[in-house]
């Protein structure tokens, strides 16, 4: 069923203000709408590793659903000028938050490159393995071909990229080093760093082609991964 509400980041505001300032009853079918839209959205830009299990499906819907929820009985402030980067920021960060109460998991049973680890919280020894184990990483990075460096890096840690991968985003976008840079420090939407790495003229609000340009590069993030645990393994 078509939605009623053509929502879009640029009205969406306006929607919010407009369900949030109507007196009661309120209308279901207009936040219905900007919740549907802005749940495909998240879910566009989720991080990849939410993605791998059941469980990881769940708690991406728990972080999606706490959000729509206060987005329900609270409207944006008045000061947020850019919905998309404020809303995007917000989920992103929950997901940070989500990733790290998780880390040692998800190194341990994803990457497999850490064995035998000591369970005492900050002994000399933990400290030697974690500190072996970035080696291992570092270097089993550094075996991958730069496509693949700059994949995994655009996903899981921009600040990881090196000067020469900045260069290749630099000749691949047609785009000054130090603007790419620039971009890397305040870009939180996984599609607009997608087309860094992979230029094209899609249309960002054609909703079909920002998922096939979204599963484009996760298939690529995925060889890479398959290809980094490899290298490890190899250690």
């Amino acid at each position: 069923m078509n939605p009623k509400y053509q929502v879009c980041w640029g009205n969406i505001k306006d929607l919010l203000n407009q369900y949030h300032e109507s007196k009661h009853p309120k209308d279901p079918i207009l936040i219905q709408d900007v919740c549907k839209f802005i749940e495909e959205e998240f879910r566009l830009c989720a991080p990849h590793h939410f993605f791998k299990t059941q469980e990881e499906h769940l708690q991406v819907d728990d972080i999606i659903q706490e959000l729509l929820i206060k987005m329900i009985h609270n409207p944006l402030l008045n000061d947020v000028d850019h919905p998309k980067a404020y809303l995007m920021k917000v989920f992103r960060n929950q997901c940070i938050d989500a990733g790290r109460r998780s880390r040692k998991k998800e190194i341990k049973n994803e990457l497999d490159y850490i064995e035998h680890v000591d369970t005492e919280r900050n002994s000399p020894e933990s400290a030697m393995i974690d500190q072996e184990s970035v080696e291992q990483y570092k270097r089993s990075m550094a075996q991958l071909s730069i496509k693949d460096r700059i994949a995994l890096k655009l996903y899981y840690a921009v600040e990881w990229l090196t000067d020469d991968e900045i260069e290749w985003l630099a000749q691949q976008s047609n785009i000054k080093p130090h603007e790419i840079r620039k971009r890397l420090s305040y870009t939180v939407d996984k599609y607009d760093l997608t087309k860094l790495f992979d230029p094209g003229d899609d249309d960002e609000d054609d909703k079909e082609l920002r998922r096939r340009r979204m599963e484009r590069f996760r298939r690529r993030v995925d060889r890479a991964r398959l290809q980094l645990k490899q290298k490890l393994t190899e250690y």
